[in-house]
């Protein structure tokens, strides 16, 4: 496995893992009616938002040079 698939394989786990707690911390921040608990969960879910520049990035580094991007 290439060193970008990783990135993106890593990225993509993370992303996961970070949907997942916005959404638990939501729920029972909601529930037991815990504000900080609920904008923790929204933190997390800015979260997914690094993720998919990451991948992003990781994808965009892995394009073969150009003639305009000969690096």
């Amino acid at each position: 496995m290439k060193d970008v698939q990783k990135a993106k394989f890593v990225t993509i786990i993370s992303a996961i893992c970070n949907g997942s707690m916005a959404i638990i911390k939501v729920i029972v921040g909601h529930v037991g009616n815990s504000k900080s608990l609920v904008v923790d969960g929204v933190h997390s879910i800015t979260d997914l938002f690094t993720d998919l520049f990451v991948y992003w990035g990781a994808h965009i580094g892995s394009l073969p040079p150009d003639e305009s991007h000969p690096y």
